[in-house]
């Protein structure tokens, strides 16, 4: 991270890191490509798309987000998502393993399973779509985030243990902590407040 005349951190330039933007850009791309991929295998297995539908559901119980009245609540949500996410970046802590790739197949695989399962029970992919889309406008993005900063972190660990010449000396640990708070952390209050109110609105009008 790039430090001002007065010796402070910016927050900002790291994103200008070409390994953290490498990592980015990757988990991105997978990110996609996983999802297409979900989707097409999902259409030609209907069993595997709703093996996958069960498995959601049952994470969203587990989750304990949905209050007694059937609607969802904004703050376990957000506490949820908060949660996923900042274990998402602590599994980069174990070095060489990249372990936040697991994480990435299991988000993609289940928005594109998801898709899957409802165009199998003949349910239009728009309203899938309207169900995911506003508050993902928000979500994914800090779900990718989370995603890179988590391999990058156990790329830069692996590198410094192999005492790489090219690993960077920044303190990475305070560049991560200042996205998730300043970054991450908004996104997933924005896209909880939307997935709380916007979300079934839009889709009480498509019913």
């Amino acid at each position: 991270m790039a430090e001002n005349n007065s010796g402070r951190m910016r927050w900002v330039p790291f994103y200008r890191d070409e390994g953290f933007r490498r990592w980015l850009w990757m988990t991105s791309a997978a990110f996609l490509v996983l999802i297409v991929g979900a989707f097409v295998v999902g259409l030609l297995f209907p069993a595997l798309a709703e093996s996958m539908a069960d498995q959601f559901r049952q994470l969203v119980s587990d989750a304990d987000i949905v209050r007694v009245d059937g609607h969802i609540s904004v703050l376990g949500l957000f506490r949820h998502n908060v949660q996923a996410m900042l274990i998402t970046i602590l599994y980069g802590l174990i070095p060489a393993l990249h372990l936040p790739v697991l994480l990435l197949g299991l988000n993609a695989i289940l928005l594109g399973a998801m898709g899957a399962y409802y165009v199998n029970n003949g349910i239009s992919l728009l309203v899938y779509l309207a169900g995911i889309l506003p508050h993902g406008i928000f979500e994914i993005p800090a779900i990718v985030l989370a995603l890179a900063c988590g391999l990058y972190l156990c790329s830069y660990l692996t590198g410094r243990i192999l005492h790489r010449e090219d690993t960077p000396q920044q303190p990475v640990f305070m560049r991560i902590f200042r996205v998730f708070v300043l970054v991450i952390t908004p996104l997933l209050a924005a896209a909880a407040v939307l997935e709380a109110y916007a979300t079934p609105a839009i889709l009480n009008v498509l019913r």
